[in-house]
């Protein structure tokens, strides 16, 4: 996953691999998909998370704290 930031590059113009999609989220959007994991994560067993969502926990975590750590990066208006 790579997170694009729209000061840095135009999502239309980035090299985009076979296997990934271009999508556009609000902050809003991207901070409740971080919220989404996050509550998949405390809710759904570890034994059957892979099985439910998909990806393993683990994965999952990192997804999260990857979207945490750009929205606390990239804040705007502050």
């Amino acid at each position: 996953m790579r997170i694009l930031c729209s000061n840095e590059v135009d999502a239309e113009r980035a090299a985009v691999a076979e296997d990934e999609s271009v999508l556009v989220l609000s902050r809003g959007e991207l901070a409740f998909l971080a919220n989404s994991v996050q509550e998949a994560l405390e809710v759904v067993d570890e034994w059957e998370f892979d099985t439910r969502l998909g990806m393993r926990p683990e994965e999952s975590r990192m997804l999260h704290d990857r979207i945490r750590s750009f929205l606390m990066e990239n804040r705007s208006g502050e």
